[in-house]
């Protein structure tokens, strides 16, 4: 086998391999993995911390700090050493492929969360250029569940946590700027994966136990996933491989609260047979173009002009409406209009 990459592969479990003796399974396991690693890289943090993959930090703060925000959810620190560990967060760093950390929060019973940033804390030895995001759900073991969002973005807020771990400084990687709308008494999945070129270093999403947490689940609830490309994981329950992998320090940030100086006005209209149209109006209107949103989904990227009318069909409801400015990010207040 290549290396000494197979030390740590004893003690990884393959539950779809059960049936096979332990031989096997530790030989299967280490070649395929040996194979899609390219030898001697490890999955964790602390099996990395000798194999040369903690060389001096070269990552760099990229992006501009986001405006103070709410944090809804934040599943804790990183444990550290003593406890904890790190697991493969990371795309395109010492072969081409991804790792993606997976792991599940809870939206309160109620309208929602409207999510303005995400982020993950990661060990991490890369240069970050980028970094790509989704939010799942119905997700469990070997089954991705329904991808609501994803994307990706070159201008990730990179900056220091004060933490680090087995010869690693760990950082956090935030997409700001988000506009996305979340249901109440529903859970979600969360990835944040910090992106390089190939530079040959390495990002281990940090594990924690729950300290500093906001929101539910607080800590440890053993309810994460890895899809990873680079060691052959499909949505694999993370505690199959490392005892200490249950759950990562993550976290969401709330959208523009109350909306900046941007006023919106709204009314519904519905006559006779015709469809049924929301009216919008909004000042101040200084030109570029907005996001109109409906229940926190864009429907329409239009002019800044101070007027929208969205046309919603036959049938009426109650529809929440807010719009964005698309070159500073400020956002209206939202009004709720209901249509008869």
């Amino acid at each position: 086998m290549p290396g000494d990459f197979c030390a740590y592969c004893p003690s990884m479990k393959y539950p779809t391999l059960q049936k096979a003796s332990a031989i096997t399974i530790a030989l299967v396991a280490c070649f395929a993995l040996g194979a899609r690693a390219g030898g001697n890289k490890a999955m964790t943090a602390q099996a990395a911390k000798n194999d040369g993959s903690n060389k001096t930090s070269m990552t760099r703060t990229t992006g501009s700090p986001a405006a103070p925000l709410e944090t809804l959810w934040y599943n804790g620190d990183f444990d550290g050493e003593a406890t904890g560990n790190g697991l493969t967060n990371e795309e395109d760093t010492f072969a081409t492929g991804y790792s993606h950390i997976h792991d599940d929060f809870n939206v309160p019973a109620g309208p929602g969360w409207d999510v303005g940033a995400i982020f993950s804390n990661n060990l991490a030895s890369t240069n970050i250029i980028a970094a790509t995001y989704e939010i799942r759900q119905g997700v469990s073991a070997f089954n991705g569940g329904t991808l609501l969002f994803s994307g990706m973005t070159s201008t990730p807020e990179v900056f220091a946590t004060g933490r680090s771990g087995f010869g690693f400084t760990e950082f956090t990687v935030q997409i700001n700027d988000l506009s996305i709308h979340l249901d109440g008494g529903q859970t979600y999945w969360l990835n944040v994966t910090p992106v390089d070129s190939l530079d040959g270093g390495r990002s281990f999403n940090s594990t924690t136990l729950g300290a500093n947490c906001v929101g539910t689940p607080c800590g440890n609830n053993d309810n994460a996933f890895l899809d990873s490309t680079l060691f052959g994981a499909f949505f694999q329950p993370t505690l199959d491989f490392c005892g200490n992998c249950a759950d990562f320090s993550m976290g969401i940030l709330s959208g523009q609260g109350g909306g900046g100086d941007i006023v919106l006005e709204g009314r519904g209209r519905h006559r006779g047979d015709g469809p049924a149209k929301a009216l919008l109006r909004w000042s101040p209107a200084d030109g570029g173009q907005v996001n109109v949103l409906r229940n926190g989904s864009v429907i329409a990227t239009v002019p800044d002009n101070g007027k929208y009318r969205d046309i919603v069909g036959d049938n009426g409801g109650t529809f929440t409406y807010q719009v964005c400015e698309t070159d500073s990010g400020d956002c209206s207040n939202e009004v709720v209009i209901n249509i008869p």
